[in-house]
């Protein structure tokens, strides 16, 4: 008898709803179509972000959600240039005692280390000829080693430094025009309100 062999194709799924943390590394996050740490962390299972941009951890409040960069608890978000971050990673549970006082969750944010080569990068994106919103970002990162290992050139020290700036005139807009009174009709009901 001859046997045949047979192939088994494993899928990673989507989402785990059992896991408990989630890394995101620099990687992803140049290829993500956000440049928001909360935006990103929104992507974990059990996260969910609102309208304000607050994280909701597990059905935690928002408050609940503590912020580390590079192990230094933050208040508030984290607004960090994107080609800064190394790696964020959120726990969803089961979070570790060097945390402490996380009642929903964590999210660690990690930025870059020392490079052993220069480089830099520039960037400016903007939507103006296309639309009234306004959107402008522009972004400059430059980076290296300071001092080098002589047998294997590995940085002992090295310097970085990103910085972004945003402008957008509407940050929210809409497709639904604005509905105004004119000036008379306002001053018409002002005189002979409706009772």
């Amino acid at each position: 008898e001859e046997l045949t062999t047979v192939d088994m194709v494993y899928e990673k799924p989507l989402l785990d709803p059992n896991k408990t943390a989630a890394v995101t590394t620099q990687e992803d996050f140049l290829n993500m179509a956000t440049r928001n740490v909360s935006a990103v962390a929104a992507q974990a299972p059990g996260v969910t972000q609102d309208a304000n941009g607050n994280i909701n951890i597990r059905g935690a409040r928002s408050e609940g959600t503590v912020y580390f960069i590079d192990g230094v608890k933050v208040r508030g978000s984290v607004q960090l240039p994107q080609a800064a971050i190394a790696q964020t990673e959120v726990i969803t549970g089961g979070l570790p005692a060097q945390y402490g006082d996380a009642v929903g969750g964590i999210i660690n944010t990690t930025t870059r280390g020392p490079s052993p080569i220069y480089f830099g990068t520039a960037e400016f994106v903007t939507s103006a000829p296309l639309d009234e919103w306004d959107y402008n970002l522009g972004a400059l990162t430059i980076g290296g080693p300071l001092w080098k290992r002589k047998k294997d050139s590995r940085p002992i020290v090295g310097f970085l430094l990103s910085a972004e700036y945003q402008y957008v005139v509407e940050p929210r807009p809409t497709d639904i025009p604005y509905i105004q009174l004119n000036e008379d009709t306002l001053k018409s009901i002002q005189e002979r309100p409706i009772i």
